[in-house]
């Protein structure tokens, strides 16, 4: 992060501490009203879903939105930033719509959502291809979400039913763990609850008894960090 800071600027530095406007702890989607700056800033992205965003506003690469969506409009630079590829089926679109984008990196993982309904031996192989590529530097994002709902219609069993999605989301987990520890990959991870904390520490505790030494961030600050020193 401080190697961020220092590319930021002390006068730019300086004029963020009484900003509060600029921290978003939800996240933000790109057609989110977009704050006005007194001087020119810089900025990464450390996790957006490419993917999405293009289909939500109808583009078809990054280099085709951020033509017609500039940054320098509102006196912005995007520096770079890490698109996660978290849907199998959007696996194969990446590389057009990351293009020759050279600001854009990329992770790669399996939802818990997706990975509710069961993660097949040949994701995990084309997913531990895609983390070969040299614009991959982060596997994720993966983790557990008990807000997953069943896909049941009139579900007769729903505790048999969370039981069962929470079962294969740990299962996913620990295989995309190993592979990321094989890779040396940091982890992305997504934890989420109805607030009481249980899917945090249920992942923290699965990272804790078998990969002591494997990188993982709740929030990506550091993979953010990690492009900059690999650069």
């Amino acid at each position: 992060m401080t190697s961020l800071l220092r590319r930021v600027g002390p006068a730019q530095q300086q004029s963020l501490l009484s900003c509060d406007k600029f921290v978003t702890y939800e996240g933000a989607w790109i057609v989110d009203t977009v704050p006005v700056l007194l001087e020119p800033f810089v900025f990464v992205d450390s996790h957006f879903h490419l993917d999405l965003i293009l289909k939500r506003l109808h583009f078809n690469t990054f280099l085709h939105m951020s033509s017609r969506i500039s940054p320098a409009e509102h006196n912005n630079t995007f520096y770079y930033g890490v698109a996660n590829y978290v849907f199998p089926e959007h696996w194969d679109s990446w590389s057009v719509q990351v293009g020759a984008a050279k600001s854009v990196y990329v992770s790669f993982g399996i939802h818990p959502h997706i990975a509710a309904k069961g993660v097949s031996h040949k994701q995990l192989e084309d997913l531990d291809h895609l983390l070969g590529n040299y614009k991959c530097v982060a596997v994720g994002e993966i983790g557990l979400d008990f807000t997953t709902r069943c896909g049941c219609k009139r579900c007769h069993t729903p505790q048999q039913c969370q039981q069962r999605m929470w079962d294969c989301q740990e299962k996913a987990l620990l295989e995309m763990l190993q592979i990321a520890q094989r890779r040396q990959l940091p982890v992305i991870l997504h934890c989420r609850d109805r607030g009481s904390g249980d899917a945090a520490a249920r992942v923290l505790a699965i990272i804790r008894s078998g990969f002591a030494e494997l990188h993982y961030h709740r929030t990506i600050i550091a993979i953010a960090l990690m492009v900059v020193l690999r650069n």
